[in-house]
């Protein structure tokens, strides 16, 4: 009972509103309303009276069917979007729609459902912005129309490709890793690899230049790696906690933060983004266009409402929209999961437009399964090869002794004095190494290889360059250190009798090292830190519901059995019928056309008025008196231009008219441009077309 008051106080609400919008209207529009649904207005009037009046006329069950019938796929599909994107603008829609609907072709349209009472606009009286709202007294009336799969079809495949594909692998980034460790000189400043890099690498890694990139470019953003002045070196720790996450976590963060740099909530909410979304491909697969789409939805959490009312409401509710920009950045994010093999091309739409399905990663990531499998084969040569089967976490640890050499199908590596040295200047043992290494390997270490790192080791023991913090001790507080478990952890090295060089960074590490240890006689350092500990990756979750499969809970698709055009071919037969000078009927047949009328008590002659909207040709009077009324009433044009010498190819253009400069034999049109809102200039007698595009009666 209280969920249903609810929403009976909620629609009133939305009532309420429609009918503020209708009253603040300018008197002309209001009164055009009024005479196009109930005829001729007689003074005195109640403008509160007749906008009763005219929701009454709304809820005739004729009107009401009538209405639904002529219903068009594209008014559908604007009612949809406008229902499921919270905070409508024209220019949002037009966003959303880009790339199959044209300004031109949506801007009319708009027009057209306002002036249907389908749709109006509502000011925000904080901010003066235009939000497009459904009608709610059509609700009910247009809720069997109102599908995701109108705005997310299906895409229909033409040409099918199973193309064997690169895709991203823990081998893959591991290998990568190792190479940063040998080369930290390898970028620019900016983040761009070096040519010379660049062509090693394309040796190592042949054909993924530009996944790697992506790939160095994500890295950088996630702070995976630190950059210097001229170095770059991986964060042991920070790369630790990032191999943790699931490999399907893993590679959201990694396209999100391949797009360029992001706040910490930016980059959880991008990398949210691309796993919603890709959990909600259908099985058929979706083009680019359908994935902008999801992720302008998903870009805000009223998707997930099941009620239509429920949505209607919280876009009311004026909140900054993070799916404003959804689209535009996760259009490079495609393109970096593409690159990273994480989206599949299963075919292509016979407007050639790319499908996409889930990659293999993000379709098994099944976690690794301990004991881990032997995938690490050795030979008397040094030479390492590691084949699928090790998480990241794992590897990681492991490449850090080793030199990768190629990576392909598997990854090549060498062990070599250097790689072996860098590991121990990380803190790595020989016995960690072996250890390492014989926990992966099937067989034992080869002897010359095991002799090989204990040379080596020995060689980088005989001298040794210390920085960090020494304790110095007489004999009897060293006995006391080393065997007190409290302190015994701290020391890193013993370098002689009584001195340690002791596991510490900074002075409040030193003063609680003191306290812990009983040491108050060495006094404590006071000194702010200098570094800080990495924070942890936001956490992301994978089993969100798919946007595809929990639309609208309760709304299928019911098209009306009535012909639409049935509809208006009865009331164009009803008109004919109709004694009224030729004038009027012209115009009342236009409204039919436009199916304004959806009923024949609305064939009142005395409310049209004779309206040329459009000139063209050589008729220059013509298109001068149409731009000098598109400037007076502040309308729009849609004029067409040649396109360059060419006079037979058109060129169309839509904008609000600004000025009008009359020359000798001339007229320039200045009009900004939508929606580039750029200002352009154009020759009236030159045009083809001049079309005067009128606003809304709203």
């Amino acid at each position: 009972m209280l969920k249903n008051e609810t929403d009976t106080r909620l629609r009133a609400q939305r009532i309420l509103a429609w009918q503020e919008a209708v009253a603040t209207l300018p008197d002309n529009r209001f009164f055009d309303i009024m005479r196009v649904y109930l005829g001729e207005i007689k003074t005195p009037y109640n403008k509160q009276r007749l906008i009763e009046q005219l929701g009454a006329f709304l809820h005739k069950e004729q009107n009401r069917k009538n209405l639904a019938a002529m219903l068009d796929d594209f008014d559908k599909e604007i009612i949809t979007a406008v229902s499921f994107l919270p905070d409508v603008t024209q220019s949002r829609l037009s966003d959303f729609f880009s790339g199959e609907y044209t300004l031109s072709q949506l801007y009319p349209q708009l027009i057209n459902l306002t002036d249907r009472l389908i749709i109006y606009n509502a000011k925000q009286e904080k901010t003066g912005q235009q939000y497009i709202r459904i009608n709610p007294l059509l609700e009910d009336v247009l809720a069997p129309y109102i599908s995701i799969g109108r705005i997310l079809p299906s895409a229909v495949c033409a040409v099918r490709t199973d193309d064997v594909r690169f895709r991203l692998s823990p081998e893959f980034i591991a290998a990568f890793v190792s190479y940063i460790m040998e080369k930290p000189e390898l970028c620019k400043a900016d983040g761009t690899i070096k040519k010379n890099n660049g062509a090693r690498l394309e040796e190592i890694f042949p054909g993924k230049s530009k996944c790697l990139q992506l790939l160095f470019t994500a890295f950088l953003n996630l702070q995976l790696v630190k950059q210097n002045e001229k170095t770059v070196t991986p964060d042991r720790n920070r790369f630790a906690s990032f191999a943790e996450l699931s490999q399907k976590k893993q590679y959201a963060y990694l396209c999100a933060a391949s797009t360029g740099r992001l706040s910490r909530e930016g980059l959880r909410s991008q990398a949210q983004l691309f796993l919603d979304c890709t959990a909600s491909i259908p099985s058929g697969g979706a083009t680019r266009s359908v994935l902008l789409r999801t992720a302008v939805l998903l870009g805000d959490s009223a998707v997930r409402q099941n009620r239509f009312s429920r949505m209607i409401e919280q876009a009311r509710q004026g909140q900054p929209n993070p799916g404003e920009t959804a689209g535009r950045l996760f259009d490079r994010i495609i393109d970096s999961a593409e690159t990273f093999g994480l989206l599949d091309v299963t075919g292509r739409t016979e407007k050639r437009e790319k499908i996409y399905r889930p990659g293999a990663p993000l379709v098994n990531d099944e976690p690794y399964k301990e004991p881990y499998d032997k995938v690490v084969n050795m030979d008397s040569g040094f030479t390492i090869t590691v084949m699928p089967g090790l998480p990241l976490k794992e590897l990681l640890p492991f490449v850090s002794f080793l030199s990768v050499t190629r990576c392909n199908t598997v990854a090549e590596f060498e062990i070599n004095r250097t790689s072996v040295i860098r590991a121990f200047d990380a803190g790595y043992t020989a016995g960690e190494i072996y250890r390492l290494l014989s926990g992966y390997a099937p067989y034992d270490i080869p002897q010359n290889l095991r002799i090989s790192i204990e040379d080596w080791n020995n060689s980088y023991s005989s001298a040794t360059m210390y920085k960090g913090y020494v304790l110095k001790l007489d004999e009897k507080n060293a006995q006391f250190i080393e065997k007190n478990p409290n302190s015994s952890q701290f020391i890193k090295s013993k370098l002689a009798q009584g001195i340690y060089l002791l596991n510490i960074h900074n002075d409040d590490e030193a003063a609680l090292f003191a306290d812990t240890c009983g040491l108050d006689f060495i006094g404590k350092v006071q000194s702010a830190n200098t570094e800080t500990e990495s924070a942890a990756f936001p956490l992301l979750t994978e089993n969100n519901p798919s946007v595809l499969q929990n639309a609208e809970d309760g709304v299928t698709e019911q098209d009306a059995q009535d012909d639409g055009r049935n509809v208006q071919k009865e009331l164009h037969e009803a008109l004919d019928n109709l004694n009224l000078p030729p004038m009027q009927k012209n115009g009342l047949a236009q409204r039919i056309d436009h199916r304004m009328i959806l009923s024949a008590e609305q064939f009142r002659g005395n409310t049209v008025h004779a309206e040329n909207l459009e000139a063209g040709g050589i008729d220059f009077l013509g298109k001068l008196r149409l731009i000098e009324s598109a400037i007076s009433s502040k309308d729009m044009l849609e004029i067409t231009m040649p396109s360059g010498s060419d006079v037979s190819k058109q060129q169309t253009f839509l904008g609000t008219p600004l000025q009008l400069t009359k020359e000798t034999g001339d007229a320039l049109l200045h009009m900004q441009l939508e929606p580039q809102k750029e200002t352009a200039t154009f020759s009236v007698s030159r045009a083809g077309s001049v079309k005067l595009i009128r606003s809304s009666l709203f």
